[in-house]
């Protein structure tokens, strides 16, 4: 069953069309002030703050990464050091955890066994279809720029917005979460 919003006039699955709404509202999505994920949901967001302060015993000696497992710590190392053991059979791509190397494989059978409704586009996992479907179809944006406010669907849109209009270097000693450079820089 599909709704339509009264305000802009797009059409949402039921699923979805209580998160759209909320992006007309002003007072949500609900944000975070450490990293400025949005979530439209109050309980998401809960979650999500929560993993900012509690059960992250796993401490890196390098920078002010924390985790909750120690193979958390063990494949954040690899930001650091470079390291990528696992190394695709078909081609010289190299991956910093198995799960990476998982979804990489799927682009060599070249079946995209899960297709937008929407649009019939394919993809390789459920997990992208669900992406791309919230973010290019509900017109959901829950990446901020922490400089400018800005809001992007995807990730990758934010960091190259970053990089392009505010001029932020590219880590060189390796990855690390901007909710952890904020950390770093108050420290000093």
């Amino acid at each position: 069953m599909r709704q339509t919003c009264s305000i802009c006039n797009r059409s949402y699955a039921t699923l979805y069309f209580k998160r759209h709404m909320s992006l007309h509202n002003l007072e949500t999505p609900y944000m975070c002030d450490i990293c400025g994920k949005k979530f439209v949901i109050q309980g998401q967001f809960n979650r999500h703050r929560m993993t900012h302060f509690h059960n992250l015993p796993f401490k890196c000696g390098l920078c002010p990464y924390r985790g909750r497992f120690r193979e958390s710590l063990k494949m954040h190392m690899r930001s650091h050091t470079g390291e990528k053991p696992y190394q695709c059979s078909e081609c010289s791509s190299r991956f910093v955890n198995k799960s990476n190397l998982n979804k990489h494989m799927l682009t060599h059978k070249g079946d995209h066994d899960f297709k937008c409704e929407a649009c019939g586009r394919g993809f390789y996992t459920k997990r992208d279809l669900d992406l791309h479907f919230k973010v290019d179809h509900t017109g959901i944006k829950d990446h901020l720029c922490n400089v400018c406010g800005k809001a992007f669907g995807y990730r990758k849109q934010m960091m190259k917005h970053q990089l392009k209009v505010h001029k932020r270097e590219k880590l060189r000693s390796g990855r690390m979460p901007l909710y952890l450079q904020f950390e770093t820089n108050k420290e000093v």
